[in-house]
């Protein structure tokens, strides 16, 4: 039995005629009949019977058939409206991870705007740090991430597509590159004697700094606070501490004339990246993904 069956034998109830029934429900008459016999068949009797006018009644085992036929047929009809209404509220949104302090301005516009587009669609955004971030990739529990490549493991089940390259950057007060006669470009020996205070939104990321130093060959003289960037835009404004930081960050941050944003010729680039599930294909997360590589790809 199909659930189809159901309706196919409340037309024929209603209109009291196969051809009648065939018409309302666009398929033909001989259709119609061969569902409406494989229906006899799995119920065990003949549910309909033609009188002397022509029409068509349903026998008494029809009849009495009928009333649990209306009650399984509104069964359906319930079991697909929840079944639509579970797709429209869970199946239509994407699970999305942004690290702290390394949100690039063009995937929030790109997920704002494609967002603001769509009915019955969101976007499930959770801030964390990498090290949050690659558990969520290795436990497959996210549809699209955003991180630094360097510090992410290689998660199975995801396609890791670079979107920017991210080079270290010296910060410090415009002051203090006056006074180290910088403008434009140091190497990290020009900035070793420098005192540091790094961004700890992200351990991962703060564990990068101090291995990078390491691997050049020089520990920072280094404040042990547990800071964020506005306390550290502080001390740098007022001439007491300087920082390393990704380019893109230090362009959000940092973009006050009594900041100096300097090259590293010496530095690692971190590479921005977007990792996208390749499980179960999704059109709408497909869609999103493409518009954030428009915004990439538009210089």
């Amino acid at each position: 039995m199909r659930f189809d069956d159901l309706r196919y034998f409340q037309a024929v109830v209603r209109y009291r005629s196969f051809s009648k029934a065939a018409d309302s429900l666009y398929i033909s008459q001989s259709a119609l009949s061969k569902r409406i016999k494989a229906l006899e068949e799995f119920l065990g009797g003949s549910l309909f019977v033609r009188k002397n006018n022509s029409a068509v009644v349903c026998t008494p085992f029809g009849d009495y058939i009928s009333g649990y036929i209306n009650n399984l047929s509104e069964d359906v009809n319930l079991l697909s409206t929840a079944a639509d209404s579970y797709q429209l509220n869970h199946q239509r949104c994407i699970h999305l991870a942004i690290p702290f302090g390394a949100v690039d301005v063009k995937i929030i516009d790109a997920i704002t705007k494609f967002e603001a587009g769509k009915r019955n669609f969101y976007v499930e955004t959770y801030q964390k740090q990498h090290e949050a971030i690659n558990e969520m990739l290795e436990f497959g529990q996210i549809d699209l991430a955003f991180a630094y490549r360097e510090l992410i493991g290689k998660p199975s089940g995801y396609r890791a597509t670079s979107l920017f390259q991210d080079p270290l950057v010296f910060v410090t007060s415009k002051a203090n590159a006056e006074k180290l006669r910088v403008t434009d470009a140091v190497s990290f020996d020009d900035i070793k004697s420098e005192r540091y205070c790094f961004p700890k939104e992200d351990a991962s990321l703060y564990s990068f700094y101090l291995r990078v130093c390491k691997n050049i060959g020089f520990v920072p003289e280094l404040t042990l606070s547990d800071v964020r960037i506005d306390i550290i835009r502080k001390y740098i404004e007022i001439g007491i501490r300087s920082t390393l930081m990704p380019q893109s960050s230090a362009a959000r941050n940092f973009s006050e004339e009594h900041f100096s944003v300097i090259n590293i010729v010496d530095a690692p680039i971190l590479n921005f990246s977007m990792y996208e599930s390749t499980g179960c294909r999704e059109k709408t997360r497909d869609a999103l993904v493409l518009d954030i590589l428009k915004e990439y790809r538009k210089n």
